[in-house]
This record gives structure tokens, sequence and C-alpha cells, in this order.
């Protein structure tokens, strides 16, 4: 972490009780996440979607079409609040979304954290210009899932070697496909961390 606002910020959001020991530094020089643990991940192909649907700057919109694009897209395991299955359910039928390949579960940390054990990747996407107040990027590198983040905001300050980032804007729906192509590739994740493999 390269301050100490945003260090002290993770050590808030993580929660003692899920066991989570990781290691953290404040240093002044970007380095790459290396989770130590490379036998905890049970990649089922995945992703997680933390997007609110009510909400258009967290671009559930966009990952949805992007999805929409690919031939073979990923299960999809979305997190949503109390009594917003139905509006979730229906930006994905909107989009062409097989629902059948879409798993909604309970907006929170605790879940995030258990199924963040088999999933192969997390999209946390968001143009607020306040950033995103959730714990859900933090506790992705706690597990060591690769994550995609808009190229904005809290996002930008991020190190490139960090996390894959999208830039908001006409190509945002490309991006976000290709991205998803690539982390399914499997000469690309041998490329990753063990941890992220």
């Amino acid at each position: 972490f390269f301050n100490e606002r945003a260090l002290n910020d993770v050590i808030r959001c993580l929660p003692a009780a899920a066991g989570l020991s990781p290691e953290i530094f404040l240093s002044g020089m970007p380095a790459a996440i290396q989770p130590s643990d490379p036998g905890v991940r049970q990649n089922d192909r995945s992703i997680i979607v933390t997007a609110d649907p009510d909400r258009s700057e967290q671009r559930a919109e966009k990952i949805l079409a992007a999805l929409a694009q690919l031939k073979s897209p990923p299960p999809v395991c979305w997190l949503v609040g109390a009594g917003q299955k139905e509006t979730a359910g229906a930006l994905a039928a909107a989009a062409g979304i097989d629902l059948a390949g879409l798993r909604f579960e309970p907006r929170g940390p605790d879940r995030f954290i258990e199924i963040s054990h088999t999933a192969s990747a997390a999209v946390i996407l968001s143009t607020s210009p306040f950033g995103d107040l959730s714990p859900y990027l933090e506790l992705s590198f706690a597990a060591g899932l690769p994550v995609i983040v808009s190229d904005f905001s809290v996002g930008s300050s991020l190190p490139d070697d960090l996390v894959f980032k999208i830039l908001p804007g006409f190509s945002e729906n490309a991006e976000i496909a290709g991205t998803l192509i690539r982390l399914a590739d499997p000469n690309l994740r041998r490329g990753l961390a063990p941890a992220l493999q």
C-alpha cells in the first residue's frame, strides 16, 4: 500500500472472524500481490460481480453487455441486496444473458469471502468520484482473486500489475469482454501468481 489511509482502510475492512491473516506492507514502490497459499483455490471458472443493479456508476449494464458478447460466458455469481434480485434479473434478461448461468447471492462481505475460494475473478467497477466504499476490493486481494476495476478514481490509483483496469466509455464493454477472455486463457493464468491460477 502506498499511503497510510489506504492501509488503514484495508485493516478496518478485513473481518478478523474470517480467519484472514494477510501480510500487509506500507511501501513507496509498486509491488504485485503474491498470495502465499496456492492450495486454497478450487477454481470453478465463475466470476463474482458486485455491481449494485440500482446504481449506474457501478456499471452493471456494461458488465452484462460484455458477458453477452462472449461465445462461452463464465458462470456468474452476482451479489445483490435484499429486493434487488428482480431488478438484476430484468437487466440480465434485457442484455440477453442466459439466466441458467447466473446465480444471485446475498450482498455482504461474509458471503463474498465464502464464494471467493472457488471463483476465478471479481469484477468491481465504479465510476463514482468518491470511489467504491464497499470492502470487496480489499477482500479480493486477501483471497488472491484477480480483479477487474474501472480505470477511474480509486481504480486508477492502483498499480497496473495488481488489477485489470477498464477505461470507462465507448469501448468499455469490449474491454471487459476481452479481459474475461484473457482470464480464461490457461497460458495467461500460468503467468499469474500461483494462488491466482
